[in-house]
């Protein structure tokens, strides 16, 4: 309906393998925007098959599985994508997304804060590190409320729950 992707190289291409990767990376972007994630993955997974060492293709498969709750797997990619690429704030911002769905929100924080350092005016990377801190803040109160004994406080510690919202990101081109 209205989609166009990038023609299909032939087989007489010099560069067949660099050009299906990024046939595959552009399908994935396209499937991705779409809210195909399923179809995403599989086209982000067909590139990284022929371009491995690519951490575009890793931080996107990580976008698309993390859409898809898939949040180990997310982790998986966006560690490697840092691996490869430390330099670059989006696989920490990526990790630290899946690392949140994970739950392991200490973690979270400490990698939107390490993302943070390698690109300090990142602002949505420092809005998701006060969300998840907020968080924190709330487990931390939810925690000494229960000790306490006092169920208003942990009632009313638990209807101020902070969600991710800002943590999904775009996919890069």
């Amino acid at each position: 309906a209205g989609r166009t992707l990038p023609r299909l190289p032939s087989s007489r291409d010099s560069s067949r393998a660099a050009t299906m990767a990024e046939f595959h990376k552009a399908a994935g972007n396209e499937s991705f925007k779409e809210g195909r994630y399923a179809e995403a993955a599989q086209h982000f997974t067909a590139a990284i098959d022929l371009d491995p060492g690519n951490a575009v293709l890793r931080s996107n498969r990580s976008g698309a599985f993390a859409s898809l709750g898939r949040y180990a797997d997310a982790l998986a990619d966006a560690e490697e994508a840092v691996a490869l690429q430390p330099d670059w704030s989006k696989g920490y911002s990526r990790m630290a997304a899946a690392l949140y769905g994970l739950g392991r929100y200490a973690e979270s924080a400490d990698t939107f804060q390490r993302g943070l350092q390698v690109d300090p005016s990142n602002a949505q990377m420092t809005q998701a590190l006060q969300d998840v801190s907020a968080k924190l803040a709330a487990a931390q109160a939810l925690h000494e409320a229960a000790a306490a004994g006092d169920a208003q406080a942990v009632g009313a510690t638990l209807q101020s729950r902070v969600h991710p919202e800002g943590l999904r990101q775009p996919l890069d081109a």
